[in-house]
């Protein structure tokens, strides 16, 4: 594998705080980013209360089978307070995924071989089997001397991060249920947006970078925000996990940055339905 083009070990803290405002808006029919299932309460009891208790207490297993029925299992969507949010762990790792797909030279920050992978992950990204990952913390670089292009804005073990992303909250839009191998799943719905921003210190192309791993393009001196894949069954239906984001940039700043960033690294695109 050839060299990549960044010095190990790059300062941190260089270049200029810039923060961008981003927005994510919901282009297929349901988004659900998980935060864990919990069990809910599905209909009112109209049991003994004081007699099932008493079963418990007892040891009873025929407690369960009264009580279960009332209760279902329920994928909730992400909040902070009463906000529902896409955590910007997420959208950070979701663009992680983007550039070290998109980059020549780049690690994979995840280095499990053997460890299968979806067929819609694998038909979209065509990831590299042979490629591996750097680890500053123990010394390892698959550059030798050099850290990948995308350890170098996003982080890596023994290196921090030059970008951070906020949650996104969700602005408008409606929330609805589904019940998807008998799981009831909290859904946003076609249409909603959730707006957050990403803080990076920028230094030479790391916004055009951050912008192209969100699906920003620029074609013919015009920003076009293209289909991105989020959250659970992205892969296995095309009704879940369609969105597009937007930047609160200078359309021409945005194009200019991407250019540079696409210059750079003679990235390999990838299209996204």
């Amino acid at each position: 594998m050839s060299r990549s083009h960044t010095l190990v070990r790059t300062p941190r803290d260089l270049g200029t705080p810039t923060r961008v405002e981003i927005t994510l808006e919901v282009i297929s029919d349901y988004l659900h980013v998980g935060a864990g299932r919990r069990v809910v309460q599905a209909k009112e009891l109209d049991v003994d209360f004081n007699q099932v208790l008493s079963m418990f207490l007892k040891g009873d297993p025929q407690a369960y089978a009264i009580v279960d029925p009332y209760f279902e299992e329920f994928n909730a969507l992400p909040r902070t307070g009463d906000k529902v949010v896409i955590p910007g762990s997420t959208v950070k790792g979701a663009v992680r995924t983007r550039l070290e797909m998109s980059i020549p030279n780049s690690c994979y920050i995840v280095d499990k071989p053997g460890v299968a992978k979806s067929q819609g992950y694998v038909q979209l990204f065509k990831p590299d089997p042979n490629r591996r990952s750097d680890n500053y913390s123990k010394g390892i670089a698959i550059n030798h001397d050099r850290v990948c292009p995308v350890c170098d804005i996003m982080g890596s073990p023994g290196l921090g991060s030059k970008v951070s992303f906020s949650d996104l909250v969700m602005v408008s839009g409606k929330l609805g249920n589904a019940t998807i191998d008998q799981v009831q799943y909290e859904l946003a719905l076609k249409g909603s947006k959730f707006v957050g921003s990403f803080l990076v210190n920028q230094s030479k192309n790391e916004v055009g970078a951050i912008l192209y791993g969100l699906g920003i393009r620029c074609e013919s001196g015009k920003v076009n925000s293209r289909t991105f894949l989020l959250g659970r069954f992205k892969f296995d239906k095309p009704q879940f996990g369609r969105v597009k984001f937007t930047a609160k940039l200078d359309e021409r700043e945005q194009c200019t940055r991407i250019s540079d960033f696409v210059r750079e690294f003679k990235v390999r695109d990838i299209w996204e339905k």
